[in-house]
């Protein structure tokens, strides 16, 4: 018998053990490993003397190869009484002891194959999908969300949680039990489902900041590890994007020519800038027109001029604005407002700019009533102080505006005074009116009354009624 042969130990067997429970390893045995004890590593147990242990181990599922060295006592797989982290499957494990070092003598060696199985852990974390994939900050903030797909599976006294991770590493910043976080910095994130036994996996493990998802998923069968719990890794990614300082600005508008006849049925409408507009690159500057009262988007164009058909007050915006962020098939001509408009940009914080002031512009219907305006306008204009915006403010329609500024500027006269045998009205009459007139004497009794025409009125001058009192 040689020396080797007296001081060298030899190979009993394998434990699944955590120190304190073991579990005896039989060649060809199939472990259930929510029947392990948790967590657990592979013991080797040598009679006798030995200083090193060589371990070569195969997944013979998937041919991974795996090998360490252990100069420690106890023995074990993986060293230093670490957790076993080669999950579920088949495994051979060629073990060889050692009196010194792996480069000299094997004392023994022995080859054991078993199968670490999950028999009962169906705990699935399923997959999310993001709400948005991208979104930017706003005054500093964000909220992302995501939505379940409907594919988890929580079992009886299992817990399903939202964890969310930031980068690569997948940092743990929050967990909570909706998938919506908000975020405060620029980033990459995930929003991953995990569905637990808080019995087995105890949360406090996690600090934020500091854990990953990595280092839960380490802790799961799924990864390697001994709990039966679900993490899903990919998750649903959302980027952040930085706060976005939006420079877009509408051009200033004023009309060359504010006061605007039909002529031959139509009018032609212009703005020209009075402030440049301010167009980020990527952007584009459209004009708009709408009903000057209610801002009703009429028209859209790609200069500021326009043709109208109809009398009333006009407007004509600058709308800047990124065909990317702000989708303009949600306007629907005679229907959406300009105000509409500007709760779109704002509510969603998108960066445009649409003037609401606009380029005033007013359209008259016939040129009596347009050259009736353009004289009694300027005098307001010179005694009043007025405007063309002071006037259309006062008004909820074109038709209540004509009324009342032909009651505050139309006048009649009677001649002579008093009347004898004949009376002279002088009256400003438009295109589209009749007179209706009644006469009445001193003791309040009718002495005449009809109608003219506007067929029989020059609607460019005054008329004249005669009549010849009686005596």
């Amino acid at each position: 018998m040689s020396y080797a042969d007296n001081i060298c130990g030899s190979i009993t067997g394998f434990e699944i053990t955590n120190g304190t429970t073991s579990t005896p390893v039989i060649d060809g045995e199939t472990y259930n490993i929510n029947d392990l004890p948790n967590p657990f590593y592979l013991e080797l147990i040598v009679n006798g003397d030995a200083q090193t242990v060589f371990y070569e181990v195969e997944n013979l599922d998937t041919g991974a190869l795996t090998f360490r060295t252990d100069s420690s006592l106890p023995f074990t797989f993986p060293t230093e009484n670490q957790q076993w982290n080669l999950g579920l499957g088949t495994f051979k494990i060629e073990t060889k002891i050692y009196n010194y070092n792996t480069s000299g003598f094997a004392c023994d060696q022995n080859t054991v194959t078993f199968t670490i199985a999950d028999n009962g852990c169906n705990a699935n974390a399923g997959t999310m999908s993001a709400d948005t994939s991208s979104v930017t900050l706003v005054n500093g903030s964000a909220t992302i969300s995501a939505t379940a797909n409907g594919d988890a599976n929580v079992p009886s006294g299992y817990s399903n949680i939202y964890v969310l991770t930031q980068g690569d590493e997948l940092v743990i910043l929050n967990a909570g039990p909706n998938p919506s976080f908000e975020v405060t910095e620029a980033g990459d994130y995930t929003i991953h489902s995990l569905v637990y036994d808080p019995n087995t996996l105890d949360l406090d493990i996690i600090v934020f900041g500091t854990t990953t998802g990595f280092d839960v998923n380490g802790l799961l069968i799924q990864g390697g590890g001994t709990i039966c719990a679900s993490l899903d890794v990919p998750g649903a990614p959302i980027t952040v994007n930085a706060e976005e300082v939006c420079t877009a600005d509408a051009a200033l508008l004023s009309s060359p020519s504010e006061i605007n006849c039909l002529s031959g049925g139509t009018a032609v409408l212009s703005a020209i800038p009075f402030q440049a507009a301010v167009i980020p690159n990527g952007y584009q500057e459209l004009f708009v027109l709408t009903e000057g009262i209610s801002l009703t988007i009429l028209d859209v164009a790609s200069s500021p001029e326009f043709e109208v058909t109809n009398s009333g007050f006009y407007r004509i915006h600058s709308l800047i604005y990124n065909p990317a962020t702000l989708d303009l098939t949600v306007v629907v001509p005679g229907q959406t407002t300009g105000f509409d408009v500007l709760n779109l940009i704002q509510n969603n914080n998108i960066c445009a700019s649409l003037d609401p002031q606009g380029a005033l512009n007013l359209v008259i219907e016939s040129n009596s009533f347009c050259d009736f305006f353009r004289n009694n306008f300027r005098t307001a204009v010179n005694n009043q102080n007025e405007s063309l915006n002071t006037i259309v403010n006062r008004f909820d329609s074109y038709e209540a505006f004509k009324k009342s500024f032909i009651n505050e500027n139309n006048e009649i006269r009677l001649y002579p005074n008093p009347v004898v045998s004949e009376i002279n009205v002088d009256v400003q009459v438009f295109d589209d009116e009749n007179i209706k007139y009644t006469i009445t004497d001193i003791s309040g009794r009718q002495v005449m009354r009809g109608t003219l025409l506007n067929t029989r009125i020059d609607a460019n001058s005054f008329i004249t009624l005669h009549h010849s009192c009686p005596r």
